[in-house]
């Protein structure tokens, strides 16, 4: 890329710049639905937590198994997004 033509550098240049940009922009997009999906998560069972709180489970527990389950799901949408990607990858290479 140093020895291209300044027009063809400045070009890529450019669009370098702007996947970078367009690549910040989706992991912003992905964070903020992450947290919204897991807060509306948690308000959904929180009537359950209450439950397991009188039934005598500590903060530390629930915290665990808030904790496990997201882990859980984290792992299989990461296995899955990355299956999709390398799936999507041979059919556009």
């Amino acid at each position: 890329m140093e020895n291209a033509r300044p027009e063809v550098r400045s070009g890529l240049d450019r669009a370098q710049s702007f996947l970078r940009l367009t690549a910040m922009l989706a992991v912003i997009l992905s964070a903020v639905a992450i947290a919204l999906g897991t807060r509306r998560y948690t308000r959904r069972h929180l009537d359950g937590y209450a439950v397991m709180r009188c039934l005598g489970a500590t903060q530390s527990q629930l915290f665990a198994l808030f904790a496990w389950e997201f882990l859980i799901l984290a792992l299989a949408a990461s296995a899955a997004g990355c299956e999709l990607g390398f799936f999507v990858q041979n059919l556009v290479a």
